[in-house]
């Protein structure tokens, strides 16, 4: 079985890096892989508009030097998170392919737009880690989080708000039988082959047990060598929230489900019980579309 080998986590800065800083490292450790830190740096300012508008030259370039400034103490500061946490997490510093005979990782800075800059690094990598970003906005609809998911068509691990102990030793599968489901299991192989518990979660109706089974899941795992469980949760609230019911249940550090999206107006807009795992899971969560 192929395993993970090369993942890219997206570092917007020091104030939000650390939780996807730990996911990925986790994983790396675990999988033996390579973790690329990405940092997009925005292009330059275009302070025109300010000069055309009769500002003095001078003001106008104080403010593009403030804004060079800003930018090289975010980046200097990320790194030197990076730096301390690859440290701590006993990865080793590495670059291109092989990579060394363990996990490693490497700082990373390119120019770009974030969303743009990951969906082009993702689409050559095992899996993408992202975060939560400032202020707890809506994972589901980030331009990053849409641009790898969709453009880059690579599997996404979520990472919590605060930073994991563990990924991957209890893992809980959300299991409905559709393509992105089935995707987003066989992203996760290396993971749960891995894993000490592997549960799939059915959500059902409450009163007829209606749903659907979970056969698919099994075998395709069974011809991989990985043993599972399964529970059939019953649908007291949103299928989300059930899910995340789940995993309390079962101590999951991990759930691996389809990202159900649809387009609308050529903009992403991710079904109800997706949205509601991303905003409100306390756990990473493995997406694929």
């Amino acid at each position: 079985m192929l395993g993970i080998r090369h993942i890219v986590v997206g570092v917007d800065s020091a104030e939000t890096a650390r939780a996807p800083l730990k996911t990925a490292f986790l994983v790396a450790a675990a999988q033996k892989a390579h973790v690329q830190a990405l940092h997009a740096r925005p292009e330059p300012v275009n302070l025109q508009h300010l000069q055309d508008a009769g500002l003095a030259g001078t003001t106008v370039e104080a403010f593009r030097r403030d804004a060079a400034k800003a930018e090289e103490e975010q980046v200097r500061a990320a790194r030197d998170l990076f730096n301390r946490m690859r440290g701590t997490a006993g990865l080793a510093d590495g670059e291109g392919p092989p990579g060394p005979d363990g996990a490693s990782a490497r700082f990373v800075v390119a120019p770009g737009a974030a969303g743009q800059v990951l969906a082009a690094r993702a689409r050559t990598a095992d899996l993408v880690v992202l975060g939560r970003g400032r202020g707890r906005a809506d994972p589901a609809v980030t331009g990053s989080f849409q641009a790898v998911l969709t453009a880059a068509a690579r599997p996404v691990l979520l990472a919590p708000d605060a930073p994991p102990e563990t990924v991957g030793r209890h893992v809980v599968v959300g299991w409905n039988d559709s393509p992105e489901a089935m995707r987003a299991l066989s992203a996760a192989l290396p993971i749960l082959a891995a894993a000490e518990s592997v549960t799939v979660a059915r959500v059902v109706d409450p009163d007829t047990g209606a749903g659907g089974d979970t056969a698919a899941a099994e075998e395709f795992m069974a011809w991989h060598g990985v043993s599972c469980k399964t529970a059939r949760v019953a649908r007291l609230e949103g299928a989300g929230a059930s899910l995340l019911r789940a995993c309390n249940e079962h101590d999951a550090d991990l759930l691996v489900m389809g990202g159900s999206t649809h387009s609308r107006l050529r903009e992403l807009v991710v079904g109800g019980a997706t949205r509601h795992v991303l905003r409100g899971a306390g756990l990473p969560v493995l997406l694929a579309h």
